[in-house]
């Protein structure tokens, strides 16, 4: 950015913001941040001296210019400078279009979509040459739309309640809504849709009053962010999606799903504060599948989608590009409580790092646990296996698996490379297209923890390149008795069960649970999951010791 530009953009906030505060102390600078005191010299020299210049169309905070282009309704502005409300009165039940000269809403000031169902939609287009600030307050009982391809700001003090809410820094498809409105987002724009104030969603519950059910927020455009607090009612759902050809997909008045078709280079999707969707789904997405631009998505915050008495939670994360890039710290939490089956957390990328920090939990007291998955798609890198450690340390597993079972996959050769060790009723699943390699120790102290090994997924019969695919063990794997192993060579191979045996047993026994007494279930599948001290045999059958199976 040139120092003209540079100039007119911070002049251009300086004049937004300072008209809500007369204390400079209070004074933000672009998105919201609190200036260092040499910040606030620069600032206050650039009023002095262009305080001739100011454009009258950022004299006021309030939207602007409003002209209803499709649908039918009105827009009026009542109150006092620095308290402004203004109202759009939707009467059409086809969706709103308006365009606005310029959409802002100062720190004491209020929009209100005022719309006849639920169901009603109104889309705003921002014509403005800057992005949109919205620092105060806006409601709807509806969706809105705010489009601006020069970017939204939602700042710390920002509160919107709403039943459904995009922000996109990418215009529609067909922003007049004919024949049909499509719910595709496209546009080149690089610019930023980013939350640090409240959000929430949810549409009026018809059975019981005063409550509300569902609703979405999607967050639209090459780089969104949030570190303020997002959520919906029950069943609801929350995108963060980066790209630049977005197709959203909606059934009613719910956000099914979201889907990044093109992208440019480095489309960024980063959570820094809380996203909440309990019964519903969370989404953390950028980049298009097998795209060879790159995308990051980043979680440091809190992502919880827990189960309700209605239904599980979702949370995913995926950077779907060939050179995608997820890093994930914070707390991921579809726990299922006592409430039912624990939720299911997806995270996809090409590389994959998980900081120690990170908190998983599907865990259930009614019923069972959910699953964590990693699959590591490494389409635009060239090493001949996937080692666990370049994905998670052996601690970070272990963790999780004490609050979640967790599903490791890669296109390739899988390689477990360091310890991993848990006490929790959780299974631990090794999913490859070819083999699989135990090098380091795996050890599950709980009676029900579990390992399970699918290799030679890339075909059906578990041959990939005309090779079968193996797994090989090259260090203890310790499980406790019971069935608690398993197996499954390709895609479409049965899965073998496999019981622990643990202990020597006594003389002569036929139990099938034990090493002597394998002879009682001599058609069954059995592994070793500890070392069995069998000097005791010596003495058996009068003394010829262990009797062969």
């Amino acid at each position: 950015m040139n120092i003209h530009a540079l100039i007119h953009k911070c002049f251009i906030e300086v004049c937004i913001l300072l008209r809500q505060t007369t204390q400079s102390a209070h004074t933000r600078m672009l998105f919201g941040e609190q200036p260092k005191h040499k910040h606030s010299a620069v600032l206050s020299s650039l009023v002095l001296m262009l305080g001739g210049a100011i454009s009258p169309g950022f004299s006021t905070a309030e939207p602007t210019g409003g002209v209803v282009k499709s649908g039918s309704g009105s827009i009026n502005s009542t109150g006092l400078t620095d308290a402004k409300v203004t109202t759009v009165k939707q009467t059409s039940l086809a969706p709103l279009v308006i365009h606005w000269d310029s959409f802002n809403v100062g720190l004491n000031e209020t929009v209100n979509f005022v719309q006849p169902s639920d169901a009603s939609m109104a889309v705003n287009r921002i014509l403005d040459s800057q992005g949109s600030h919205i620092l105060g307050n806006i409601n709807a009982n509806g969706h809105v739309w705010l489009i601006n391809p020069n970017g939204l700001f939602f700042g710390k003090n920002a509160q919107v309640n709403v039943g459904g809410l995009v922000a996109s820094a990418l215009d529609t498809a067909n922003p007049l809504g004919f024949p049909f409105f499509n719910y595709r987002f496209t546009g080149n724009s690089t610019a930023t849709v980013e939350n640090q104030g409240v959000i929430n969603a949810g549409f009026d519950s018809t059975e019981e009053a005063g409550t509300k059910h569902g609703g979405y927020v999607a967050l639209v455009g090459h780089h969104v962010k949030n570190t303020g607090s997002i959520s919906t009612a029950e069943r609801g759902t929350v995108a963060l999606t980066a790209g630049s050809n977005i197709q959203l997909k909606l059934s009613g008045n719910s956000l099914i799903s979201l889907s990044v078709d093109q992208n440019q280079l480095n489309a960024m999707a980063v959570n820094g504060g809380v996203m909440q969707a309990d019964g519903g789904q969370l989404v953390l997405s950028a980049g298009a599948a097998n795209s060879a631009l790159a995308s990051v998505v980043n979680n440091t915050g809190v992502m919880q989608a827990r189960t309700t008495t209605i239904s599980k939670g979702r949370i995913v994360l995926s950077s779907a590009a060939k050179d995608g890039q997820l890093h994930l710290s914070g707390t991921l939490n579809a726990s299922g409580g006592n409430l039912g089956e624990g939720g299911t957390v997806h995270t996809q990328a090409s590389v994959i790092k998980v900081s120690d920090s990170t908190r998983v939990d599907t865990r259930s007291t009614a019923q069972s646990w959910g699953t964590w998955s990693l699959e590591q798609s490494n389409a635009a890198q060239n090493t001949p296996d996937s080692k666990l450690s370049s994905m998670i340390s052996g601690t970070a597993l272990g963790e999780a698996l004490n609050h979640s079972n967790v599903s490791l996959f890669t296109d390739k050769d899988l390689q477990i490379d360091t310890p991993v060790a848990w006490n929790a009723p959780s299974k631990l699943s090794l999913v490859a297209h070819k083999n699989i390699a135990i090098d380091a120790a795996l050890n599950a102290t709980n009676p029900n923890g579990q390992l399970s090994l699918a290799y030679g997924q890339a075909s059906t019969n578990g041959t990939v390149a005309g090779v079968k695919s193996a797994y090989t063990v090259k260090a203890p794997v310790s499980l406790m008795e019971g069935n608690n192993f398993s197996t499954q060579l390709g895609s479409s191979g049965g899965v073998k069960n496999y019981y622990v045996i643990t202990r020597l047993g006594d003389q002569g026994s036929r139990s099938g649970k034990d090493l002597q007494g394998i002879n009682g279930n001599l058609g069954g599948n059995f592994v070793l999951g500890a070392d069995i001290d069998a000097s005791s045999t010596a003495r058996w059958n009068n003394g010829l010791g262990f009797n062969p199976i």
